[in-house]
């Protein structure tokens, strides 16, 4: 009876392959990233309106500050909105003012220069891409930081409230409205927003509903915080506390 002779597999066809697959799962990284990316502006983009005008009432009276903050310091302002997204906030600041936008994802450039067009408010607008934890600006550049609905999905929101410290002018204001954690933790709708946060961060971009934002701005060392809490019915029950305020450096 003969011998079968057993052929090995080559060794560099099989680095070939695992070279092929590794190409592929790259790309795929890349493509999933990028289609993500996108879906998170375009939903945004389709809920903005309804959240501009179901929390028109509470901004129109947030944002009546700057035109206050305005005359009183008899000089136009210079305002960083954080996370700006579509860029929803521009109809509630003052004629004349200069604003930079900063957002990471670049898919919201133009649905944010949409809105820019449609405001049409003497405001300077700016975009720029980076990430609320390491702002690319220089030390009390600004006079104004602005975040709603942006806190809830950072990654270090200690580390995004210094450095909104950081470029604030002294005795400039941040000025904040966001959805946050049931303060009730025995309630049901605590119960909900726990169970459903790990589906709000996958499908909204890190949103989470369980963030005790308040306690972050309170510790953050501002000389003065001011923290109106109230919901905001239209949001669903996992979103609907919110808060708004201003804190001063």
């Amino acid at each position: 009876m003969g011998t079968e002779e057993v052929q090995s597999f080559p060794s560099y066809e099989t680095a070939f392959v695992f070279v092929v697959l590794g190409i592929i799962w790259y790309f795929r990284e890349k493509i999933v990233y990028k289609s993500y990316k996108k879906y998170v502006a375009w939903m945004i983009n389709k809920i903005t309106k309804n959240i501009k005008d179901g929390l028109n009432d509470e901004k129109t009276r947030l944002f009546e500050f700057l035109h206050d903050y305005k005359d009183q310091q008899k000089e136009n302002l210079t305002i960083l909105e954080v996370g700006s997204g579509t860029a929803p906030n521009l109809s509630f600041y003052p004629a004349n003012t200069k604003v930079v936008c900063l957002e990471p994802n670049q898919h919201f450039d133009s649905y944010a220069t949409e809105n820019v067009k449609k405001e049409g408010n003497s405001i300077s607008v700016d975009f720029v891409h980076g990430y609320a934890e390491a702002l690319p600006f220089e030390n009390e550049t600004f006079d104004i930081v602005v975040c709603t609905l942006v806190l809830c999905s950072v990654k270090d929101m200690k580390k995004c409230l210094q450095e909104i410290k950081r470029v604030l002018r002294q005795g400039g204001k941040c000025v904040f409205l966001e959805h946050v954690a049931h303060e009730d933790k025995t309630s049901w709708a605590w119960t909900i927003q726990c169970i459903i946060n790990p589906v709000n961060q996958l499908f909204c971009d890190g949103c989470e509903t369980i963030r005790d934002t308040e306690t972050y701005i309170m510790a953050a060392g501002f000389s003065d915080v001011n923290v109106k809490r109230f919901p905001h019915k239209p949001f669903p029950v996992w979103i609907r506390p919110c808060i708004s305020g201003l804190a001063t450096k």
